[in-house]
């Protein structure tokens, strides 16, 4: 196994130590705990690349995500810090979900009873051996100026060393289809011997061979197919019934009412009223008043068109007058009401729906809002960083990120930690970089950076 000899080498036993102190392990248990991890990756890795597209996309991830066999030179320093640690831990599980998908917690499961360490600290070994892998693949496609096709070769040479190296506990786990070489070799013909027959030849019948078909999977599938039909069937019927109900309205005659030549002819009750009382106003006259007026107008003439059985005195006419006005000044001050409401609801609902506006210090910059994925602090998109490292080469400016205050505190800080790693890995050196304290102001990031000469 030499690239897991080439990656131990690198790993100092500071480094074994510093991890068993963050993980609460014995060094001894997690040095073997990451053996096991280096070799359960690339075992996992060699299964993605069985094609020269999933080579290709491996090649594709080593460019993008900067892995150059950088991250061996301050290894042991990164070790030192948990917060470091926790991170690199956090890229690393990014990348083993994305290699081994659902393998992966079974590797974590074997790895924990091998190595005799909690499951909590075989998941993080297995995401730091992640990176670490990439980063040793990484350095030697630039070394040796590998393709596609090269590093499939390479793949091939030690796909053996690494699956008979591991246990057939987690080898087991990725099943890897080996071609059958052919041979040119043929073996001789050796002629039969032809012995005299002395009994009858009996001539069976042929065999009748048995359909490969298995009905007794497919008959239930079938079942349960005309069955779905069925109830589909029977479901739009039930809807197109639900809309016929829906689009009948019921009618009801009203009862015809024989009509006499009396009810023609004025009610005495109504002709006996006063003229003043007895006058009605012609619909287009009311209805040009305001809402007020118009509504006592209506309140008089629905009062006078009643039927009295004795004329209005004068007392009922100011009973009546001022009947009407108070209802007018109901209605007004009710009309008045909705229109404040009316207002406060438009009011509080513009204020709900204006955009937060982002903010950051003065001479920082933002960096784009697709830097990161959305709620993780892992670097999906390099072009800031690329900029960032191409202004700082062969220079003497420095970078300065800071964590800005309005955002989540946790995810801004690992961004920000995400972001110089990111650089270093593009070749800015660490005195480069200074990380500032939290600052003032919100982005979609929650970071913002500047460069100072």
């Amino acid at each position: 196994m030499d690239f897991v000899n080439d990656i131990k080498n690198s790993v100092s036993s500071a480094t074994i130590e510093n991890f068993s102190q963050f993980f609460g392990e014995k060094s001894s248990d997690v040095n073997s705990g990451l053996q096991l991890s280096l070799k359960a990756f690339m075992a996992g890795l060699l299964k993605f690349s069985a094609t020269d597209q999933d080579v290709k996309g491996i090649l594709g991830i080593l460019n993008d995500g900067g892995h150059t066999g950088e991250i061996f030179k301050n290894l042991e320093n990164f070790s030192t810090n948990n917060e470091k640690t926790q991170l690199l831990i956090t890229i690393g599980n990014n990348i083993v979900n994305h290699f081994l998908k659902n393998s992966s917690n079974d590797v974590v499961e074997k790895i924990s009873k091998i190595a005799e360490v909690r499951k909590t600290s075989a998941s993080s070994l297995l995401s730091l051996a992640a990176p670490l892998v990439l980063g040793y693949i990484g350095k030697r496609v630039k070394e040796n100026n590998l393709d596609v096709s090269g590093l499939k070769n390479w793949f091939s040479d030690i796909s053996d060393s690494v699956f008979q190296s591991l246990p057939p506990a987690i080898s087991n786990i990725f099943p890897v289809k080996k071609e059958v070489k052919k041979s040119n070799y043929t073996a001789p013909v050796v002629p039969e011997k032809i012995t005299p027959v002395k009994e009858k030849i009996k001539v069976e019948k042929p065999k009748s061979q048995k359909s490969s078909v298995n009905w007794g999977i497919i008959i239930p599938w079938l079942i349960l197919g005309v069955v779905g039909i069925f109830a589909l069937g029977y479901w739009f019927k039930n809807k197109i019934k639900e809309k016929e109900n829906i689009g009948l309205t019921p009618v009801f005659k009203e009862k015809e009412v024989e009509l006499r030549p009396e009810d023609f002819l004025p009610d005495s009750t109504v002709a006996n009223l006063p003229p003043e009382v007895n006058k009605v106003d012609p619909v287009e006259k009311t209805a040009s008043m305001p809402a007020s007026e118009n509504q006592t107008e209506v309140a008089k003439s629905e009062n006078t068109v009643v039927a009295q059985p004795k004329p209005l005195s004068t007392k009922a006419d100011a009973t009546l007058k001022s009947e009407s006005k108070n209802s007018g000044s109901n209605l007004n001050q009710s009309t008045k009401k909705t229109e404040l409401k009316s207002t406060e609801t438009m009011k509080s609902e513009s204020e709900t729906t204006k955009p937060q506006a982002f903010s950051v210090p003065s001479g920082y910059n933002s960096p784009v809002a697709s830097t990161f994925k959305s709620g993780s602090a892992e670097v999906s998109d390099f072009s800031d960083v690329k900029k960032i490292a191409s202004q700082l080469a062969n220079s003497g400016k420095t970078v300065q990120i800071t964590m800005l205050s309005g955002t989540n505190a946790t995810l801004s800080e690992d961004r920000a930690y995400a972001f110089r790693e990111a650089l270093i890995e593009r070749g800015v050196d660490e005195s480069q970089i200074i990380m500032k304290g939290k600052n003032k102001g919100s982005n979609a990031t929650g970071i913002a950076f500047k460069i100072v000469n």
